[in-house]
């Protein structure tokens, strides 16, 4: 099972410059996102509207439909799902069909699936690395944020 990526880079690099005193190079800070519900979460509702909340404002809200992923895995445990369960789900990869709405202020996006997600089954909430935050000194979200949740 994947887990949920967290990646908070938080490093400082002191250097003495030979009597010239400490200088101190901080690295950018990093754009990361948190996603709702929780891995491993159950008995989540059919009607869920999962949740991406950023760490920092996104550059390009509509290039989140490239990066954004809702599919059913199959019945529980989701560790080893049955894909039956995904039957009703009749696309490529039983990627579930969904539009994406954000805030005004790009912290926070709703995923909003077109569907009624399979009964007692898996799903997965992907968020594809390379997001760009809209700070110009705020480095690209850097690895997939994966959450794995099951309805009832």
């Amino acid at each position: 099972m994947k887990s949920v990526c967290k990646i908070v880079l938080i490093a400082a690099i002191w250097l003495d410059a030979s009597g010239c005193g400490s200088i101190a190079i901080f690295p950018p800070d990093t754009l990361w996102a948190e996603l709702y519900p929780m891995h491993g979460s159950v008995d989540i509702t059919r009607d869920i509207e999962p949740l991406i909340r950023f760490n920092y404002s996104i550059k390009d809200p509509e290039s989140l439909s490239e990066a954004i992923h809702l599919r059913c895995l199959g019945s529980p445990p989701c560790s080893k799902p049955n894909p039956l369960a995904c039957i009703a789900v009749d696309t490529d990869n039983h990627e579930i069909p969904h539009r994406i709405v954000y805030t005004e202020d790009r912290l926070l996006v709703t995923v909003i699936p077109e569907i009624l997600l399979p009964t007692r089954a898996c799903h997965e909430l992907t968020l594809a690395a390379g997001v760009l935050a809209k700070t110009k000194n705020v480095a690209n979200l850097p690895a997939d944020f994966y959450t794995v949740f099951a309805t009832y």
